[in-house]
């Protein structure tokens, strides 16, 4: 660079990439077609997306066919049906009409293909490979058929014999099925709610509430240690604060063996002092604001 400007420096480096430059071969030319030629091929790919996109919208009513056989595997329909165009879009790109075949009988392997794969990838939380599942669905299809003409659950050993495989294979197979479903699937395929919106169960409660009254009951307990012996004794057994039952101020008296106005002197000191100690008020109304809301 400081040759280029001018200046007369001795470097070996700077001589051996000048000499390496000049071998540099320079960039080729862009291209220029004629008006003409660009013209047809303009043509050419308009002509193609027609017809590849007249090809699609004419066979979608099969792809909604296709994909309504693969429903309850744990796949959304609508997302059955994407996968379903997107293998028909495919088909409509590599069909090749002189071989003397039909479009709707060749696209049909396609969008079977798409749907099937996209089942085997996203259907279960453990994917299983693809002739595997081929394999788990005869099964289960022909347990259904026998139970639908009995109506009884036929065994491993009858479905062998009706399928012609070995006992012990359509024993694992059998067992390999993964029932399971996730609780972010959608409960329906036209809903965007998920399984875990229909619990309704008490036992795990929201992780907010939770939190805010594990805060709580963590700060009233520093306030409660921070008042006497008495008081602290009256205070938990009057509220069951250590996860206790609530008790009357006659319990307490009983328990302590003091008097019942004893114990009331000792609640109204231990109150008192709590109402006074700093930040008490402002938790008391943040938890009404929680709970109103």
């Amino acid at each position: 660079m400081l040759r280029r400007a001018g200046g007369q420096f001795p470097d070996a480096v700077a001589d051996a990439i000048g000499h390496w430059s000049r071998h540099w071969l320079s960039p080729p030319a862009p291209i220029a077609l004629e008006p003409p030629v660009l013209k047809s091929i303009r043509r050419a790919l308009r002509e193609y997306t027609e017809a590849r996109d007249a090809l699609v919208m004419h066979n979608l009513r099969l792809v909604h066919s296709i994909a309504g056989r693969y429903r309850g595997r744990g796949v959304g329909y609508l997302d059955l049906v994407q996968e379903g165009t997107l293998g028909l879009i495919r088909a409509a790109e590599k069909f090749e009409y002189a071989k003397g075949y039909r479009f709707s009988t060749y696209c049909f392997n396609w969008i079977t293909q798409a749907v099937r794969r996209y089942v085997g990838d996203t259907g279960s939380l453990i994917r299983l490979p693809t002739h595997v599942q081929d394999q788990v669905n005869k099964v289960y299809r022909e347990r259904a058929i026998e139970q639908a003409k009995t109506g009884m659950e036929p065994d491993a050993a009858q479905l062998a014999k009706k399928l012609g495989m070995d006992k012990q294979k359509t024993k694992e197979i059998l067992e390999v099925r993964n029932l399971a479903i996730s609780l972010d699937a959608p409960r329906y395929d036209d809903d965007d709610g998920t399984l875990i919106d229909t619990l309704t169960t008490e036992q795990y409660g929201d992780t907010t509430g939770n939190a805010e009254q594990d805060s709580l009951h963590r700060f009233l307990g520093e306030a409660v240690d921070q008042l006497e012996a008495n008081e602290q004794a009256v205070v938990v057994a009057r509220w069951g604060l250590h996860d206790g039952p609530p008790l009357s101020r006659s319990e307490i008296a009983d328990r302590l063996g003091v008097s019942r106005e004893w114990v009331r002197q000792l609640e109204r000191s231990a109150l008192k002092k709590l109402k006074g100690q700093d930040g008490v008020q402002e938790a008391f109304m943040d938890y009404q604001q929680v709970s109103s809301a």
